[in-house]
């Protein structure tokens, strides 16, 4: 029967599977036995015993792994078409791409500083400018719910601060209440045109306290459905697994929970081909009398490898500044000013940018950046003291008036900013 089945000499290829198949499964029977030996023999030494049993396993497995060396000369004959397949993810800070050359895939980004410096603003806006022009984004905000990250959205895009947003709201629901002031018409114009555009960009929110397992079962979910430009995380230290041990044996400690974790985000960024952000904080560490106020990425919260395994560490900071006039009596007053200290570009410079952080409008700017069109005053015009000039270039776009030039009036406000 068999002879009658088997006609052609092809078949030997299926044969040889057959038998190699069959040799692994043997070898394997073969590697348990051994491996239960050595556990029985191993009561004095167990780690000895697990380090042989490992030893075994991969002897037997060793033709299992694919192979993955390839000659330079292949990998060079692709590189033109590789480099032209690799998107460059653009920021909306010109002085920043020009330092990292733009974020590429496989990235893992850090944004780190002390806490209400504003990293949490930084990457809210970056969500909204690649959602806008690259497509879909993954923000979890495991460290703040997804109203407040609405908020400040909707701050983005309408000039509305969050403030002025939560006070308008509780004037219009409370009328006449004492210190509370009711939207203009211009406000509630902008909040309805900011959340309509909003509507229609990619972005999907997640505030719920999850392991580093969950977001990246997440994130591949969402890849397949629906290609992710960007994930972003804020932040690394309120994920579950970084907070405290759950699984079974002793805790390995918050410095290799958090090193885990990385390495995880780290593999999410190079298998799905997208940069990965993360907001992260300082360790507490007491200023110190004379030193200068620019930090470094030696004082990155619990290490966990994250300043050898980013890409790319962006350092947000702030200076204070004290002037005085000059003579006797003269008047004091004190300056902030802020900066982002690129403390890691593996494939840029490092260097530090002077920026502008507009905390009502939930906006960073370059300090040259024209903030035409970016910028916007909560008065009405009759409170104004004197009235606002008209600006030279790049006139603040007006808020449209049907939904259609919702998208043309966000681009314009991220071009202006």
């Amino acid at each position: 029967m068999l002879v009658s089945s088997v006609q052609t000499a092809s078949s030997a290829v299926h044969y040889a599977k057959l038998v190699r198949e069959k040799a692994r499964l043997r070898a394997m029977v073969t590697a348990g036995k051994r491996i239960s030996a050595a556990a029985y023999d191993g009561e004095a030494d167990p780690d000895g015993a697990a380090a042989r049993a490992l030893a075994i396993l991969r002897a037997a497995t060793d033709d299992l792994a694919a192979p993955s060396l390839r000659p330079l000369a292949e990998v060079t004959e692709t590189y033109a078409a590789r480099m032209a397949s690799v998107p460059t993810f653009r920021t909306p800070w010109p002085s920043l791409d020009r330092l990292t050359g733009g974020f590429t895939a496989d990235e893992l980004v850090v944004w780190a500083s002390d806490p209400g410096v504003g990293k949490s603003f930084a990457l809210a806006q970056l969500a909204a400018y690649v959602a806008e022009h690259y497509g879909n984004v993954a923000y979890f905000t495991t460290e703040m719910g997804e109203w407040k990250t609405l908020q400040r959205f909707v701050a983005l895009f309408s000039g509305v601060s969050a403030r002025r947003q939560r006070e308008g709201t509780q004037a219009d629901r409370s009328p006449g209440t004492p210190g509370e002031k009711p939207f203009s018409p211009g406000e509630r114009q902008r909040i309805q045109s900011a959340l309509i555009t909003l509507r229609r960009f990619p972005i999907f929110l997640s505030d719920e306290t999850m392991s580093a397992d969950d977001l990246v079962a997440q994130c591949r979910r969402l890849h397949r459905n629906s290609a992710l430009s960007a994930v972003f995380i804020d932040t690394l230290g309120a994920l579950s697994d970084v907070v405290g041990h759950s699984g079974p044996g002793r805790d390995p400690g918050t410095h290799e929970r958090q090193k885990r974790v990385v390495w995880m985000l780290k593999a999410l960024a190079k298998e799905l081909g997208i940069p990965v952000h993360v907001a992260h904080h300082f360790s507490r560490e007491a200023p110190v009398r004379g030193v200068p106020a620019a930090p470094s990425k030696g004082r990155l919260r619990d290490g966990g490898g994250l300043e050898n395994t980013a890409t790319t560490i962006i350092l947000p900071y702030r200076e204070t500044v004290v002037e005085k006039e000059r003579g006797h009596g003269g008047r004091e007053w004190t300056r902030i000013e802020y900066f982002w200290k690129i403390d890691k570009a593996r494939d840029g410079n490092e260097m530090t940018l002077p920026m502008n952080f507009l905390g009502a409008q939930a906006m960073w700017t370059e300090r040259n950046q024209d903030l035409a069109g970016a910028l916007y005053d909560e008065r009405e015009p009759s409170e104004r003291l004197e009235p606002e000039p008209a600006p030279e270039q790049s006139p603040e776009p007006a808020a449209p008036e049907e939904p259609a030039d919702l998208l043309e009036y966000a681009a314009a406000r991220f071009a202006a900013s």
